[in-house]
Order: structure tokens, then sequence, then C-alpha cells
């Protein structure tokens, strides 16, 4: 018997169940188990994480605006960092609260680092008060694919993309951030996209992704 072909759910038809200890999000056909659920590596597994430390330099404090599954917020909590994880669909918020309570049995002071905030990016980041602006903002938003793209995405990405749909204000949001951060904005792109904008410092690259590093927008330079 042939396995069931993924199908990713459509925003009104998401189930969301608890299987095997997490919460995850499936289609309505789909059993228990064949849902998306935000996997969380441990601390010994930080494969990836490297290059995305790095482009973050010596920030402390930085905005997640595009939390997603929420794995590159936990390296970044793992690396020391106190991320602040912004999502605005409400599904996927769920299963980041799910995996943030998880990740305290993990590792606690990781977890504590971590704070969840389900909205939208850009009305956050337009309320931040001086004080309140962080020192790094990182971006993920959804991937350009590539032309004549034969294989099938990972299902977390499929999901992600009938879900959340295209990030279509993925610029608008990079302009924003780089006049809310202090230090710099982390664009986390594959390698066959071009930069989300301009003023990008450095990139920092793996085989198949690279982190683009912006400059903020000085208060110099804010209209």
């Amino acid at each position: 018997m042939h396995a069931m072909r993924y199908r990713p759910p459509a925003p009104g038809e998401v189930v969301l169940s608890r299987h095997d200890g997490h919460l995850e999000a499936r289609a309505p056909e789909h059993p228990p188990g064949r849902g998306v659920w935000a996997n969380w590596p441990k601390p010994a597994s930080r494969r990836g994480g490297s290059a995305l430390v790095r482009a973050l330099g010596d920030s402390n404090s930085v905005i997640d605006a595009t939390g997603g599954l929420g794995v590159d917020a936990w390296r970044m909590a793992l690396a020391g960092r106190s991320v602040t994880v912004l999502e605005r669909v409400p599904v996927v918020a769920a299963l980041l609260a799910d995996a943030l309570e998880r990740a305290a049995a993990i590792d606690a002071a990781a977890a504590a680092r971590m704070r969840l905030v389900e909205g939208d990016s850009r009305r956050f980041l337009a309320s931040l008060g001086e004080h309140d602006r962080p020192d790094a903002i990182y971006l993920d938003p959804m991937f350009p694919p590539k032309r004549r793209e034969s294989a099938l995405a990972p299902k977390e990405m499929q999901f992600l993309a009938s879900i959340a749909g295209d990030d279509a204000d993925a610029g608008e949001l990079l302009e924003m951030s780089r006049r809310a951060a202090r230090k710099r904005v982390v664009v986390k792109r594959p390698q066959h996209a071009p930069p989300l904008g301009p003023d990008r410092e450095f990139a920092l690259e793996s085989k198949l992704l690279r982190f683009d590093v912006h400059r903020p927008i000085g208060a110099g330079d804010r209209s």
C-alpha cells in the first residue's frame, strides 16, 4: 500500500491535535502523526546554527520578526541571545507556544531567554520605544522558488506557505527592521536569491543558504 502523499492544509481546515507529547497541525484526512509540529533540536545538535550566530555578531537582544516554526530562534537562544519571537498566524503561534513549553525541559535557561508574541511584526516594530529597540532583528521570509523546481519542498515549508502565504511585505519589513534595530538586521536567503534589499554589508554563506547582514538606518537617516 502506498503512503499517503502529504497535502498541506488550507488555512480554514487546520486540525490541531496532540500526538506523542507535542501539538501538531494537519489536514483533516491525515491521521495523527502526519502533521507538522515545531521540532526544536537538542542543545547538542546545533548543525546549521553557527553561521547564523556569527551573523548576529555581538548582538545580545534579538527580535525574530518571522517566527515560523521557531528553530532559528531556538538556536539563537541556545547561543545565549535573548529572543523575542513574532508570529502573526494563530495556528503557527500555537505550535510555537507548545514548543516553548516543551523546551523548558530541554534547556530551561535558553527557554527563559525566549518570549513569544502573537501579532503583526510591522505593528510590533512600529510600537517600539527607543529603550525597547533590539540589537538585531532576524528575518527569514518565505524563499522564492527556483525556476523549474522538481523536488517537493519539505512538508514544513509546504505547510507554512499554505497557512501563511507568500511574504509579499518582506521588503517593507526589512525597511522597518533597519529603522528599529540598533546594530544590524540579518536576513536568511537561499543561495540563488538576490538580497532582499539595499545596503547589505556582508554575507555569511553555506552550501544552500546565506545570511545577509544589513546595516540599520541611523537616527540621522530617519525621516
